[in-house]
């Protein structure tokens, strides 16, 4: 039954080196895929992989868009293929048996695997296999990148994650970096909610996106750059996780029952339920947006850095104005370029600046966010999110007055 949902083809190394060619032969394009300057012409023999694509990068923003309509001329060509167990066997026998060169990667940090350099300069990446989502081989040379997956219930996500890790570097060298922060958008100004595992980042930045007229940016991943005296800043395209306690503290108690996605927590055994457990919910913005009625900013202006602290079984509700200081080590450990602690190494060689430029770039940007005002604020459990976000936003408007 996956395997018939998947469109299994079959295929041969020489195919794989010549994406354009493939696609041609596929006949099965879909769209454009806008990668900060850089767009690539998108094949897929799977509808499920095109679909996740498009839901992934919405909504558009200035490093990632889906354009399924666009046929316009494109750099570079992606081709997505699902093939049976055995095509993908003879296909990595291929590449180990033929590589002059051969050394470990990893995809991103929970997936590593070998990379294989042909004599011909192109390359193949095989990752190590998940019980979920299977095992990919990705082939790059001049002309694009195939990705190869089997069937597996979730081995169609694998498209857009190598392309969203492929606009995450090219991203990089058009000075944008990685912060491990949420994001949210107010009429009295926009935040990035930055702190340690734990703190609160995703429940102060939905506690505040919820409010009629306000939006969500970004959750866990944020992309910031210095333009001028500003900076901007948009999402990373990855899922909203979330816990029980933060559903919860939002007023939605029915989570349990949505048809979504991404693969889902153990509701009953977990500790899903839990402010700071393990096991979350896995939605895309899209998704949240549906059932929320949230509104998707594609990305702000920063008008200040807002640390939370959650406090258990306490109704403490505070919002101050710190210095510099009180900021610089957390927002150190969250910026994550050029040093990511998920991505650790750009396997795809997407960047086209070296490492010194880039870390140059998040130096920089550093010091543009240490010039924002920052709030800390500390919620008790007992208290409410509502409270929260009104303070907050009181806090926003007395700093813009």
């Amino acid at each position: 039954m996956i395997q018939s949902e998947a469109s299994l083809i079959d295929t041969d190394p020489a195919e794989l080196a010549d994406p354009h060619a493939l696609a041609a032969r596929l006949g099965v394009r879909a769209g454009t895929v806008r990668l900060g300057q850089t767009r690539i012409a998108v094949s897929s023999t799977d509808p499920r992989a095109v679909t996740y694509l498009h839901d992934l990068f919405t909504p558009a923003n200035d490093i990632w868009e889906h354009l399924p309509d666009d046929f316009s001329p494109c750099s570079l060509t992606a081709v997505n293929l699902a093939v049976s167990d055995a095509c993908f066997e003879r296909l990595v026998d291929h590449y180990a048996a033929q590589a002059v060169r051969r050394q470990a990667v990893h995809l991103h940090v929970a997936a590593p695997g070998i990379r294989y350099e042909m004599a011909d300069g192109t390359w193949a990446v095989v990752s190590e296999p998940d019980e979920i989502d299977g095992t990919n081989l990705v082939v790059q040379s001049p002309r694009g990148l195939v990705f190869v997956t089997t069937a597996r219930p979730y081995a169609h996500l694998a498209l857009a994650r190598h392309l969203r890790e492929f606009g995450y570097r090219r991203g990089e060298s058009d000075g944008w970096a990685g912060l491990h922060a949420s994001c949210a958008a107010t009429p009295e100004g926009n935040v990035v909610v930055i702190g340690r595992s734990g703190a609160g980042k995703s429940t102060t930045a939905l506690a505040l996106a919820a409010a009629s007229g306000c939006g969500f940016v970004a959750n866990d991943r944020v992309m910031v750059r210095v333009e001028g005296e500003q900076v901007t800043a948009c999402g990373m395209p990855v899922p909203i996780r979330i816990n029980g306690g933060t559903m919860h503290a939002l007023g939605l108690k029915d989570a349990t029952s949505w048809q979504l996605t991404r693969r889902q927590p153990d509701f009953v055994t977990s500790d899903w339920q839990n402010f700071c457990g393990d096991s979350k919910l896995n939605l895309l913005p899209v998704e949240w947006r549906a059932r929320t009625g949230t509104a998707l900013v594609p990305s702000v202006r920063l008008t200040a850095i807002v640390l939370p602290h959650v406090t258990k079984d306490s109704a403490v509700l505070s919002v101050r104005r710190v210095g510099p200081d009180e900021a610089r080590e957390v927002l150190a450990e969250q910026l994550m370029t050029p040093d990511d602690d998920v991505f650790v190494e750009d396997w795809l060689h997407a960047r086209t600046r070296d490492r010194d430029e880039i870390g140059a770039l998040a130096g920089r940007t550093f010091e543009a966010l240490m010039r924002l005002p920052i709030l800390v604020t500390e919620l008790g459990t007992r208290n409410t999110l509502v409270n929260l976000s009104s303070s907050i936003r009181e806090a926003l408007g007395t700093l813009r007055g």
